[in-house]
């Protein structure tokens, strides 16, 4: 994930989290909410502090834009840290779709992003999956997929990934 500072002064990176109650759920003997905190505290740690980051997190149908905790600017590597070490899991499966496409919104102002998608729940495959796919390429934005456990589902964002460059 790291760039040299300066390479990609308008790029940035959002990472979108599933903080759904999908995470309690245990995976070999850690928790699912215990590998996404570590798996982000290790990609961020090779970022350097001026690349621009943000975060969301998503958990139950009520909030289709998720909460946004960190909005995209540079600087935030700390900020980000202590906001992924406080997440606990809670409330319902939640629309991936409508998360990738506010992601999409977020780093609507820069170029050349990544939009990091974690989820431990299960998926259902979206019919307007083309559509994320044209959006992501329009915007330069390259999607990267960690799913945390073994549900068939994941198959589906993985190919979402690949399709869109990520």
């Amino acid at each position: 994930f790291a760039t040299a500072p300066g390479v990609f002064a308008e790029s940035g990176r959002m990472f979108l989290l599933d903080v759904s109650g999908d995470l309690n759920q245990t995976v070999g003997n850690r928790s699912a909410a215990e590998i996404l905190k570590t798996s982000c505290t290790q990609a961020i740690e090779r970022f350097y502090p001026s690349e621009v980051i943000g975060l969301r997190v998503f958990a139950g149908r009520d909030s289709a834009s998720g909460t946004l905790l960190i909005p995209p600017k540079a600087n935030s590597t700390r900020a980000f840290h202590d906001a992924v070490q406080a997440i606990r899991p809670h409330g319902e499966r939640f629309s991936l779709f409508r998360a990738i496409q506010v992601g999409i919104e977020d780093l609507d102002s820069f170029s050349n992003s990544e939009l990091i998608v974690s989820t431990a729940g299960e998926l259902d495959p979206e019919p307007n999956s083309a559509e994320l796919v044209r959006l992501l390429k329009e915007k330069q934005i390259r999607l990267h997929a960690y799913a945390i456990g073994n549900k068939s589902s994941f198959a589906w964002l993985g190919e979402l990934a690949l399709e869109a460059g990520g």
